[in-house]
C-alpha cells in the first residue's frame, strides 16, 4: 500500500477577498490619514456628500456635531497641494474613488472648495447665534410678561400707593 500525496491545491480567493486586499493609495501624512479617517468613520458620512453639503450649506447633513468633528480635520493649503499633486500625476482612468484613501479623497474634495474652512466656522457660528437668539427670546419674553403683570395688577397699584402715602409722612 502506498501513500499517495494529497495534490496541492491552489487557495480559492473570492473577487471580494482579493478586492478587499487592494491596497489604497495615500498621500497624506499616515498619522493624518489615520486621525482623519477615525473621525470620517465617525460621522458615518461619504466625503463627496460632505464636500457636496458644504457647497450647498446644507444643514439637514451638516448638523452641529457633525461641523464640530470636521473642524479639526479641515485640510490646510499644503495638505490639498500634496493630495491635489498625488492624484493628479496618476494617469487617468486607472483609479476610481475607491482606490484612494478615505482621508486623501476628503482632503481633495474638500480642499478643491473656496474658503472651506470658513464655512465651516461660519455654519457653526450661525447655529450658535441661532442659539443664542432662542435664549435671548425667551428672556424678552418674560421680561415683557413681568412689566404686563406690574402694569396691570391692582394689587401692586395699590402696593405702591401705600409705600408713597408712608413716604410722605416721614
Amino acid at each position: 500500500m502506498t501513500f499517495a500525496q494529497p495534490e496541492k491545491k491552489a487557495p480559492v480567493v473570492s473577487e471580494t477577498a482579493a478586492a478587499a486586499k487592494k491596497t489604497k493609495v495615500v498621500f497624506s501624512d499616515a498619522q493624518r490619514a489615520q486621525n482623519t479617517g477615525i473621525v470620517l468613520k465617525k460621522m458615518n458620512i461619504p466625503a463627496i456628500e460632505l464636500s457636496d453639503a458644504l457647497v450647498t450649506y446644507n444643514e439637514e447633513v451638516l448638523v452641529q456635531p457633525i461641523l464640530e468633528l470636521l473642524v479639526p480635520i479641515m485640510p490646510t493649503d499644503a495638505e490639498f497641494k500634496t493630495v491635489q499633486t498625488g492624484i493628479e500625476g496618476l494617469p487617468e482612468g486607472e483609479m476610481d474613488d475607491d482606490d484612494y484613501d478615505p482621508c486623501d479623497l476628503f482632503i481633495y474634495l474638500v480642499g478643491v472648495i473656496v474658503g472651506n474652512t470658513e464655512r465651516v466656522k461660519s455654519m457653526l457660528f450661525k447655529n450658535a447665534y441661532r442659539k443664542q437668539c432662542v435664549e435671548l427670546l425667551k428672556l424678552i419674553d418674560y421680561f415683557t410678561r413681568c412689566y404686563d403683570f406690574i402694569k396691570t395688577n391692582e394689587h401692586f397699584k395699590k402696593f405702591l400707593s401705600i409705600l408713597l402715602a408712608i413716604g410722605k409722612f416721614r
